[in-house]
């Protein structure tokens, strides 16, 4: 549409309004609803409000989808997502490239499973509109303490785990999906060489979060949906993304099962600790093959264009 008439540099401007204007629409109706939520604490009015914002969810990832298509020419690709329901409360873990992820990943499930839900840091709470829409939305916030904290103050040892677990059964009254950018931040090349991480592409996975929500909605999630995010041109900024001079873009879609061995205690019981480590860094490697792999499939495909 648009995409094919205006410079990239418009088309970046016009979709950055694009999306902001939808997400600030989004975020003060959904303050509304949960005033109105709290204001009047019956269950049935609760309850409509609580699918009211679930709605809205929904309308915003509708939103993001059709600015893709007016504004870029980017070609989206998804594998995997065959047998998922909208009925079912669903837990992504997925590696983080770009904030552009986001809207990738509600653009691309929306109306293929139940509305997602972010798991978020604590300080993004503060966000001015957004962040209290999201919180309004039941979507789960991490309040993590450090060392020295808890040194002076034990009393909040668990806290931080208790928390979690009352945002997430929250997030769950009806049928969700618990998105967790499981490395915490954005991959770039001076991060990984900071960590020593041991990934071509990605960097180390942080296993604490995603065991808190497994623990805190064991009897509710059905599935772990392992999403991984290629960006095989190695474009993956932000604003390549709103001007739609990404070519392409790979979403892998991996269901896994849970098991019994997944469930514990990961703040106390070093074994498990362990084990639940060694499960996600196993996954990561998965992933760091198949971007590594993707990377090489696409630079071939064009290699062979240029040749002929």
């Amino acid at each position: 549409m648009l995409s094919y008439v205006l410079p990239a540099f418009v088309r970046g401007i016009l979709h950055f309004i694009w999306v902001a204007v939808f997400s600030v629409l989004c975020a003060s109706s959904a303050i509304v609803c949960g005033l109105l939520k709290y204001f009047f604490p019956v269950k049935p009015w609760m309850l409509l409000m609580t699918r009211l914002m679930s709605a809205l969810i929904i309308f915003w990832g509708d939103c993001m989808r059709f600015g893709v298509v007016l504004f870029t020419q980017t070609s989206v690709e998804v594998r995997g997502m065959e047998g998922l329901s909208k009925e079912k409360n669903y837990l992504i873990i997925a590696n983080h490239q770009s904030w552009a992820d986001v809207l990738l990943i509600y653009q691309r499930f929306n109306h293929k499973i139940s509305a997602i839900k972010v798991f978020m840091k604590s300080q993004l709470l503060w966000l001015p509109v957004i962040g209290w829409g999201c919180w309004l939305m039941g979507f789960p916030f991490l309040k993590r303490y450090t060392k020295e904290q808890l040194v002076k103050n034990p009393s909040l040892k668990g806290k931080d785990i208790k928390s979690t677990k009352k945002m997430c059964r929250r997030a769950a009254q009806i049928p969700v999906t618990i998105m967790s950018f499981v490395e915490g931040t954005r991959y770039r090349d001076y991060k990984a060489k900071r960590q020593k991480t041991p990934y071509q592409h990605l960097l180390k996975p942080r296993a604490g979060g995603v065991a808190y929500i497994m623990t805190a909605m064991e009897d509710m999630l059905d599935q772990v949906l392992d999403v991984t995010l290629i960006y095989p041109a190695g474009k993956s900024g932000f604003w390549y993304y709103l001007c739609g001079t990404l070519p392409k873009v790979i979403i892998q879609v991996h269901p896994r099962p849970i098991t019994k061995a997944m469930i514990g205690d990961y703040a106390e019981d070093r074994d498990f600790r362990t084990h639940f480590q060694a499960w996600l860094n196993q996954l990561w490697l998965e992933k760091d093959n198949e971007i590594d792999q993707a990377i090489k499939a696409y630079a071939e495909v064009g290699k062979h264009d240029q040749d002929h």
